[in-house]
């Protein structure tokens, strides 16, 4: 979090982030339920991702790559870094359609926290884009804060190009307890 990109736009940390892609997919890759491979959780965006898909592509051609921090594409016109005071930053999330058109080294469209009227906004842009659009956290469960859910669910299975999202820390926060017989709850 707090290095942003500095780390994905250093050649010195390249042969660390590919040692790290290899040694995940080396780990995973024969597990079932592995069906996306995953560049990482919010660490900046840079070469060093692009080459760490790269490698994803090259060994894995069965599954897609996802990394939510590809956004947009600095290249194009009109680009503002998340970083610059002139981003936009309203309370609803519209920012993140911005920057719309997500690096090409990535298989999926992956947003963080979308309001309700994201996943219809991101589908319906008119960019040429027409990959699967995942929503990597739409939900946080940490305490009460878990609404919403049957909403986006409507929304996400009505709208074209959603395949779904997932809810961050939903059972992380749990404790296995056990009754006086052993038996875990």
């Amino acid at each position: 979090h707090g290095l942003g990109s500095k780390l994905s736009n250093d050649p010195r940390w390249t042969a660390a982030y590919l040692e790290r892609v290899t040694r995940m997919v080396n780990r995973d890759k024969n597990h079932p339920s592995v069906i996306i491979w995953s560049l990482g959780n919010e660490s900046g965006r840079g070469p060093n991702h692009a080459a760490m898909a790269g490698w994803v592509h090259d060994f894995d051609i069965t599954r897609p790559v996802h990394y939510e921090p590809a956004q947009g594409t600095p290249q194009a016109k009109g680009y503002i870094p998340p970083g610059d005071p002139r981003y936009p930053k309203p309370v609803d999330h519209s920012h993140r359609l911005q920057n719309p058109i997500d690096q090409p080294y990535v298989d999926i469209v992956s947003r963080m926290y979308p309001g309700i009227f994201t996943p219809a906004l991101l589908a319906g842009q008119k960019n040429g884009d027409n990959r699967p659009i995942f929503f990597v956290e739409y939900s946080h469960a940490m305490g009460n804060s878990n609404g919403n859910l049957s909403e986006f669910w409507d929304i996400f299975r009505s709208t074209k190009r959603v395949i779904g999202g997932c809810i961050w820390e939903f059972k992380d926060q749990g404790l296995l307890k056990r009754t006086k017989e052993g038996t875990p709850y």
